[in-house]
This record gives C-alpha cells, sequence and structure tokens, in this order.
C-alpha cells in the first residue's frame, strides 16, 4: 500500500534551499568557479610546466594564459548557464552575468574577460598576499580559496560597474526622452483649459457685429 500524505496541501512547499536568496547562491557559486579553476588547471596541472631550477618569466606568463583559459571554460559553461537557469518570473539573473553573449562571441568575451581577472588577481595576490612569484601562491597557504576570493571581489566590482553605467545610460535616455517631450508640446498652438485664443474671440466679434 502507498503511504498517506499527512498534508497534501505542503506538496508544492518551498524546501529550505529555495528559501535562500538567489544573490546569495550566484555569489557561492562564482567563487566556487573561481576556486575550482585555480585549483584543476594551476594546482593540478602545475607538473605540465613548473620546475624549480629553471622559473623564469615565461613560466608566468605561461600560467596566466593558462589559467584564464581555464577559468573562462568554468564560466562560459557552468557559471553562465547555471545562473540562467535560475531565472524566475519576478528574478531576472542575466544581471549577475557580465557577459552575456551567445556562441563563439560569447566565449572569446570570456576569456579576454578572465585574462583581465588573472593579470589583476596576480598583481594583487604577488604584491599584498605574498612576496614571491605566482608559482608559490598554490604552494605556501595561498591556495584556491585565497586566490577565488580575490577574484570573486574582481568580478562584483567589474559587475557593479557595469550596472552602473547600464543604470546611467538608461536615465539618460530617459532625461533626453523628457526634453524632446516638452519641446514638441512646447511647439503645438493647443489652447490650455480654460483660455481662448485671439482668433476665436475675433470671430466672436465679428459674428456679434453682423447680428447688430
Amino acid at each position: 500500500m502507498s503511504k498517506k500524505v499527512d498534508n497534501p496541501e505542503n506538496a508544492y512547499k518551498e524546501d529550505k534551499l529555495a528559501k535562500i536568496p538567489t544573490w546569495i547562491k550566484i555569489i557561492l557559486l562564482k567563487y566556487w568557479v573561481a576556486c575550482a579553476a585555480f585549483y584543476f588547471w594551476i594546482m593540478g596541472g602545475n607538473f605540465l610546466w613548473f620546475r624549480h631550477e629553471d622559473y623564469h618569466f615565461d613560466t608566468t606568463l605561461k600560467i596566466i594564459a593558462i589559467c584564464s583559459l581555464g577559468y573562462a571554460i568554468f564560466k562560459e559553461y557552468i557559471e553562465k548557464n547555471i545562473i540562467r537557469y535560475m531565472r524566475t518570473s519576478v528574478n531576472e539573473t542575466k544581471k549577475y552575468n557580465l557577459i552575456n553573449l551567445h556562441g563563439t562571441l560569447s566565449f572569446f568575451a570570456h576569456l579576454f574577460y578572465c585574462l583581465f581577472l588573472t593579470i589583476m588577481m596576480t598583481l594583487i595576490c604577488t604584491l599584498f598576499i605574498t612576496d614571491e612569484n605566482m608559482l608559490h601562491l598554490g604552494f605556501i597557504g595561498y591556495g584556491p580559496f585565497t586566490v577565488g576570493f580575490v577574484y570573486l571581489i574582481l568580478d562584483l566590482i567589474c559587475i557593479g560597474i557595469k550596472d552602473g553605467i547600464v543604470v546611467l545610460v538608461k536615465h539618460i535616455k530617459y532625461k533626453r526622452a523628457i526634453k524632446i517631450q516638452n519641446m514638441i508640446l512646447a511647439e503645438d498652438d493647443i489652447p490650455t483649459y480654460g483660455e481662448v485664443s485671439e482668433e476665436v474671440n475675433n470671430e466672436l466679434d465679428n459674428f456679434t457685429n453682423k447680428e447688430e
């Protein structure tokens, strides 16, 4: 026999996970993507390029390029799609993505964006977190959690700048539309309520004189 449902009205009741605000889940997703990209592509693949005896500047450039590529893949095919799936009728999650393009153009846009973030992350970590080179970020205690946090802060700053520009452009367009509308109304010779134009007054005077 099937189990009896105690309260059928709760069949579609939201679970505890659904009660978490969407922006919190998106921030956690972004943080996980940043940590995972650094862990899998840098710490997990360091044996492909890292040798202590011949460290040089080209090695850092190679690491930045590989980390940017891995981060772009994670953001393009994991983060962006999950954020889009979180969209509801009352919450447009597209604003949490800096890039909302499609296809190959979207991937290359993410690649250049992640290259910028990786360069900024490298500068911040090597200047303020460790005085060593980038290779030491994953091996002296400054691992994915620290690097992911720096990535997250940089990403949120960029998204905030983008949203601010969008709001400013919409405000300018709105003000321009209001100005154009006021100019059109000012050019119209439509008498306001309770007022009569001079032409109407002249016609009334002529009609009255004719009758006399």
